[in-house]
């Protein structure tokens, strides 16, 4: 009998420390020696970084410092770029201020306002001198030096010449003289004509500001002339002549004249051609052909000519 009361006894005693084990551990008691606790903690650290666990915690609980040190870099962060930042608006402002301050300790502003009025009159008063008085020739060569030297070359020797013109009669294909040399010139040339014979027939020049006479035709001008009886200007720009450098549009070396052109002979397929020496055949001179001349000018304008005689016509 007293076994069963001591195996009683003790099963009792087991069951009461059964129960107070199970009580201490579903209150969650951090102070308890038992080694539950410390499990406890460790499984309940990550869940609440934020709050005071990590100001409780001991160096047992560094690892739960983890985040507190991902939560310093913010900071860091934050105020890193602070001063760069800082840095990068203040050199930029402090350049610009700087650089335009400099002129002004050594350029006034009517130091610079004159500068600026240079190149703005330099090119007014330029272009008032450039192209001289439209309104007058330069020079007008008339009958006196049209009619002096025709018979040098392909010319009739017996030239009528009046007060108002002169008239020219070629003997050859190529008829050519030289009325002047050494004059001051201007960009435009027009020449007074009448024509018989002689429609789309060329008239040609050659001139430059260098040298005695053309050694080829990079120095020529020509156009075509008007056969129908009837008193025409023809007007011819120097203006290549100008920009390739052989004349200056201001002084004339020598000016070759060449009335009347027909111009190359054409083949079957429209292409000029040489003859057995190697020489462009040219083409032929109108029968009958003939040209009165009345002057040849040099104009600062085209029109310079024209409108003198309407002047005069009308006066």
């Amino acid at each position: 009998m007293k076994k069963v009361l001591v195996f009683l006894s003790l099963a009792l005693v087991l069951l009461l420390t059964v129960v107070a084990c199970s009580e201490n551990a579903g209150t969650g008691d951090e102070s308890t020696p038992d080694g539950t606790a410390p499990d406890t903690m460790v499984t309940d650290a990550p869940v609440a970084p934020e709050t005071t666990v990590p100001a409780a915690t001991t160096a047992p609980e560094a690892p739960t410092a983890a985040p507190d040190t991902d939560a310093a870099p913010t900071e860091a962060d934050t105020t890193i770029p602070e001063e760069p930042a800082t840095e990068g608006t203040e050199a930029p402002t402090e350049a610009p201020t700087e650089a335009p301050t400099v002129p002004p300790e050594w350029l006034t502003y009517t130091e610079t306002e004159k500068i600026i009025e240079i190149p703005t009159e330099a090119p007014t008063e330029a272009i008032t001198e450039e192209p001289g008085d439209p309104t007058v020739p330069v020079i007008v060569l008339g009958t006196d030096k049209l009619s002096a030297g025709l018979e040098k070359y392909h010319l009739d020797n017996g030239i009528p010449v009046t007060d108002d013109y002169v008239t020219i009669n070629p003997t050859g294909e190529d008829p050519y003289y030289k009325p002047n040399s050494n004059f001051d010139g201007a960009r435009y040339i027009i020449i007074k004509y009448r024509t018989a014979n002689c429609d789309g027939i060329y008239m040609q020049v050659y001139l430059a500001s260098s040298g005695g006479g053309p050694s080829d035709d990079s120095t020529m001008l020509q156009d075509k002339l008007i056969g129908d009886g009837e008193w025409h200007y023809l007007v011819i720009d120097t203006q290549p002549l100008i920009k390739a450098g052989k004349y200056d549009g201001k002084y004339v070396s020598y000016l070759r004249f060449d009335p009347l052109d027909p111009g190359y002979a054409l083949d079957e397929n429209g292409q000029k051609y040489k003859d057995a020496n190697g020489n462009w055949v040219r083409a032929k001179m109108p029968e009958g052909a003939s040209l009165d001349v009345a002057y040849i000018a040099f104009c600062h304008a085209p029109d310079t000519m024209q409108n003198l005689e309407n002047q005069s016509t009308e006066s």
